[in-house]
């Protein structure tokens, strides 16, 4: 592995984590024999009163170990789900005075000088952390340290806790580490570490602007690249994203809104994977999708019956008038409170992150066929034909109305939408996928709101009061009433969506 190069994932962690995972054994059968130590960190960070060095994507760090100083040049690198990736390099110093003349054995001095110029570097925050340090040989050829770390970050009198386990190659392949990790999450919940002290750093000094220099989220894929290497970053970045929200749904507060903050993102990976389909075994596609349908069940129960409650408000403003009582409406919050309760547990039980570190692990494992000279733009134009063709096939006519071709019809769409939203590469114009986004806002009111009565059925077997059975009958009666006019606005999109994609429109 290359010396000046970083790679490691970062987790959550506090006195029970740590405990259940240094005796787990995965653990303890990977640890190398008498490699244990504690070390006292501290660690300040410094650039010049303007960040020029931060401007440039670069932090300078000195650490303090017993009597001795090390300098570290770090660059922003890459950071997608609790995993970091970055140059970083490394001189010993003779006091804790920055310098950046040592750096010269690593070819840095004269690239330092020339952004600094002048300029003094001044410390902007410091940390201080006991690392508890385990070397581990989790293959014949990957070596990690297992590095659990407790303290602080301090910008003058605030400070925020530290408390993570950081998972490090000293050498060997990413793909070990992720697999390993995969195992681990098996085992016990895993949760991400998204912020580097370094950013957790430039938090404190309350500037977002400093953040977004150092570290770009973003991802922009190169529709010249390779299709493999560009979806297998799509699919990492956003199971990452994942991950991070994931963080938030241990709060029960978060968990009510769930929905909200991570369904399309869920969606988006799901669609991701069927795209990139063709690519691998069709086995591997059908154990990834499951662990993820899994995850989206949950969140688009609780999608649904958010709808309801919208719709069942808008009949009940109607009858409250008339001093009718809201046994539905406090059916339906009930329902949001199980629902959210059931999501909270699968977060805890580690179905999350067992799902996508499976998933992560397996782009770095996985070759994908025939893909070596497969460009991503010729894949992408290929692969949206097919998925046109295969819209054309649902029949959403007046007459032979269905509910599972709406059911089929808004599912590829949809994945089509989001799909393209991701790799920015497709075959309609604006103007024409506008209206594939109208015709998909159609179905979703037809389905989720008129034709899909699952949900309906679920709450009047899940009461015994005559009150909500007599409200979920006006409901339905209601949703019934609009269903011809809703059905009409949607072939009329449909009907464009049609001609679009067999070239008819104009």
């Amino acid at each position: 592995m290359d010396n000046f190069r970083e790679l490691e994932i970062k987790l959550k962690s506090d006195k029970v984590f740590t405990k259940k995972i240094l005796n787990l054994p995965l653990i303890t059968t990977k640890l190398l024999p008498e490699s244990s130590k504690i070390k006292e960190l501290d660690n300040t960070y410094y650039d010049t009163q303007d960040f020029r060095l931060l401007e440039q994507g670069m932090a300078y760090r000195i650490r303090k170990v017993d009597e001795t100083f090390t300098a570290t040049i770090k660059n922003a690198g890459r950071s997608e789900g609790g995993f970091s990736e970055r140059n970083e390099f490394n001189v010993q110093l003779c006091s804790a005075q920055p310098a950046i003349e040592p750096f010269r054995e690593v070819g840095l001095t004269e690239k330092l000088q020339q952004i600094i110029g002048q300029e003094e570097l001044v410390a902007i925050f410091k940390t201080v952390v006991t690392r508890e340090i385990h070397l581990l040989q989790i293959t014949e050829t990957t070596l990690v340290e297992m590095a659990v770390d407790k303290g602080f970050v301090i910008v003058g009198k605030n400070k925020v806790k530290i408390d993570e386990v950081e998972l490090e190659i000293i050498e060997g392949t990413k793909a070990d580490l992720f697999s390993f990790v995969a195992e681990l999450a098996k085992s016990v919940p895993l949760f991400i570490e998204p912020s580097s002290k370094f950013k957790r750093g430039l938090e404190l000094l309350n500037n977002a602007e400093l953040i977004e220099r150092f570290e770009d989220t973003s991802i922009k894929p190169v529709k010249d690249g390779n299709a493999e290497t560009e979806l297998k970053r799509l699919l990492c970045y956003n199971a990452g994203a994942i991950m991070e929200i994931q963080n938030l749904l241990l709060q029960p507060q978060s968990l009510v809104d769930a929905d909200r903050l991570v369904l399309n993102k869920v969606k988006r990976l799901l669609a991701l994977l069927a795209f990139a389909q063709p690519l691998f075994d069709e086995k591997e596609y059908i154990d990834l999708q499951q662990g993820l349908s899994k995850m989206q069940e949950v969140l688009l129960e609780l999608y649904v019956v958010k709808r309801l409650a919208r719709q069942w408000r808008k009949v009940y403003n109607k009858l409250a008038e008339r001093g009718y009582k809201d046994a539905l409406g406090k059916r339906l919050e009930m329902r949001q409170t199980e629902i959210s309760m059931q999501l909270g547990q699968q977060v805890k039980e580690g179905l999350w992150a067992q799902t996508l570190f499976n998933l992560v692990a397996w782009t770095e494992t996985a070759q994908w066929e025939n893909a070596d000279y497969l460009g991503l733009e010729t894949f992408a134009v290929y692969r949206f034909k097919e998925w046109h063709k295969e819209l054309l096939t649902c029949d959403l006519a007046l007459k032979t109305r269905c509910r599972a071709a709406v059911a089929v019809a808004l599912e590829k769409v949809e994945m089509m939408l989001l799909v393209r939203r991701c790799i920015k590469i497709g075959t309609l114009d604006k103007q024409r996928f506008g209206a594939l986004k109208k015709l998909h806002q159609r179905l979703k009111v037809l389905y989720f709101d008129i034709e899909k009565q699952s949900e309906v059925i679920s709450l009047r077997k899940g009461s015994n009061s005559k009150l909500v059975h007599g409200d979920l009958g006006i409901l339905v009666g209601w949703r019934l009433a609009q269903e011809n006019e809703m059905h009409k606005k949607t072939l009329a999109n449909w009907l464009i969506v049609k001609n679009i994609l067999k070239g008819k429109h104009k």
